[in-house]
């Protein structure tokens, strides 16, 4: 019998229009390391196979797992911060320049909602200065964590 986890590859890997190989090569992963999960010889990947396939696929790792999930709501888990940060158009712009910019520079293939809550996080933290500024630093180490 299929798991959940080989099915969800092989339907994402229908929709994206990729092959195993391909899968393989742009995850960075070793070849038959997806193949193995898909013929049932490797039962329990570890958690850098797994995110490295999640991301290639644009998924996270609980979906290709199966695990149920809550619709995402883009504004959620706005709602749910304690603080409010004012509206400002120019720094939330640098934010989005200075994460696509790091996305690239380290050949990400990040899901868009994963982005967001990035460019989120920079701009967040940006009104711990005064006045407001992006900080390259956080911006890099943020990048390197995850």
């Amino acid at each position: 019998m299929t798991s959940i986890l080989q099915f969800q590859i092989k339907n994402r890997l229908t929709e994206k229009n990729l092959s195993v190989s391909a899968l393989e090569k742009r995850a960075g992963l070793g070849t038959n390391s997806v193949r193995k999960i898909l013929i049932g010889t490797s039962k329990d990947p570890g958690i850098r196979v797994l995110r490295a396939i999640a991301n290639i696929l644009g998924c996270s790792i609980s979906e290709l797992l199966g695990e149920k999930q809550e619709p995402y709501s883009p504004l959620a888990s706005f709602h749910h911060q304690k603080k409010s940060y004012p509206w400002d158009l120019t720094l939330y712009l640098q934010a989005c320049k200075v994460v696509d910019g790091l996305i690239k520079r380290n050949e990400l293939d990040l899901p868009a909602q994963r982005v967001t809550e990035i460019i989120w996080e920079v701009y967040t933290f940006s009104f711990s200065k005064t006045p407001p500024a992006i900080d390259l630093s956080f911006c890099e180490w943020l990048f390197d964590k995850n």
